[in-house]
């Protein structure tokens, strides 16, 4: 893999991607996937985490793997011209000796890549942080590198505010609000996890809390974030059954309708996959945790309530991934292998994309973006001791009907409404 500073934030990259998707489009062509580049990392240790998002028309993947003394956050983005994965920046870490996993990509204003990750502090706690490119690609700038600038920590006077140990936090997910970062994460306190929002202060210097807790969301795990219609959605696992999802306005949380996972009959348990949205509405991916095996399913809220999507299961297996590319809404899954599957133009049924992506055993969730409304899609496999990192494209897609979205992300609202 090469590595170079930034030299362009989309731009002609975009444009050439877009241009060789619509060369790669012949009118009968039979649908595959093919490899975007080399593989974008390899390791004989495990991946921890990772993410793929467009930013400035561009793919960029980030994630977390051993460099032989512990783990570090790289990042790489997709070269149109030469085809390679091309590194952007330096390690992403605050401290290159600490480890640092679970990366969550998003695009700013401008092109610009930012990135929300996991990482020890020097006493062992698990610290969120998130920074920025600078401008001159040639380092990752924190608004605020102090521990505890994200994570939750009362004072000291506070019951429990000297034990730091308690306060660790992790599963961020990095969206944009607008022009503004927002950081939804997984928050540690005495009895339980709580999930917390934080965002970037308007001096662009530090970071303010949006709330602590989710209203009506009790024991979460897994939490999902979407910029949905001028408010923050955000979705979790509840108690380890139940798929639940509220939106932030006002200042307050608001329950979208129940239980996610009672869509669809005969699902009494489920787990959060994805959030996305289509057609002025939200929609969320979801696994049955009971009966065996497991079903995926995708639930829309519509009229007051969550209705079952494609009128049943997209497959078996555990869902992860949930996009709307060139109109269409695309579901990634694993089955024993990486598979997507794109409900159809008339909303009635899911039908399978190209079949299996990969062979070797999997080892990880696929991320699914669009560019130019061709899917792509970020999947870890393991052969012969070593694991890949790789991102498919999918060849001869269908003509877009409609936009690819932001990857949760909606550089175009307006947050004052979320506060």
């Amino acid at each position: 893999m090469e590595t170079r500073g930034l030299t362009s934030r989309g731009g002609a990259f975009a444009a050439a991607l877009c241009a060789a998707v619509a060369l790669a489009v012949p009118g009968q062509a039979v649908a595959n996937w093919r490899p975007a580049g080399k593989p974008v990392a390899r390791s004989r240790g495990e991946i921890r985490g990772y993410d793929l998002k467009r930013v400035g028309g561009v793919p960029y993947v980030a994630w977390s793997a051993s460099d032989g003394r512990n783990y570090v956050i790289r990042v790489a983005r997709l070269d149109a011209v030469s085809g390679r994965w091309v590194r952007v920046g330096p390690v992403v870490n605050r401290d290159g000796s600490k480890d640092a996993d679970t990366p969550s990509l998003a695009a700013g204003p401008r092109g610009t890549p930012w990135v929300a990750w996991v990482e020890v502090d020097r006493r062992g706690v698990k610290q969120i942080r998130a920074a920025h490119l600078s401008s001159d690609g040639k380092r990752w700038v924190e608004p605020d590198a102090r521990d505890f600038s994200i994570n939750y920590r009362p004072g000291a006077s506070q019951p429990y505010g000297r034990d730091r140990s308690i306060w660790y936090a992790d599963s961020p997910q990095l969206t944009f609000f607008g022009r503004v970062p927002y950081i939804t994460f997984l928050q540690d306190n005495p009895a339980e996890y709580e999930v917390d929002v934080v965002r970037l202060t308007a001096k662009g210097r530090g970071w303010e809390r949006v709330s602590r807790g989710v209203s009506g969301e009790d024991i979460p795990s897994t939490p999902r974030a979407l910029v949905f219609s001028n408010q923050l959605l955000v979705g979790v696992t509840e108690d380890s059954d139940a798929v639940v999802v509220a939106s932030r306005s006002n200042r307050a949380w608001h329950p979208l309708g129940g239980i996610a996972n009672t869509s669809a009959p005969g699902t009494p348990e489920g787990a959060i996959g994805a959030l996305a949205s289509l057609h002025g509405e939200p929609y969320v991916l979801w696994r049955s945790e009971s009966p065996s095996p497991s079903q995926v399913y995708v639930s829309r809220f519509s009229g007051g309530a969550w209705r079952l999507v494609g009128g049943g299961p997209v497959g078996s297996g555990q869902g992860s991934s949930l996009r709307v590319i060139g109109g269409r809404l695309y579901a990634a899954l694993v089955d024993g292998g990486a598979h997507v599957s794109r409900l159809s133009d008339d909303g009635a049924s899911w039908q399978s994309v190209a079949g299996a992506i990969n062979s070797d055993a999997p080892t990880g969730m696929p991320v699914l973006t669009g560019v130019c409304g061709a899917p792509y899609v970020a999947f870890a496999d393991t052969a012969a001791g070593v694991t890949s990192l790789r991102v498919a494209r999918l060849a001869e897609a269908p003509a877009p009907i409609g936009a690819d979205d932001g990857d949760g992300s909606d550089l175009g609202a307006t947050p004052g409404a979320a506060r």
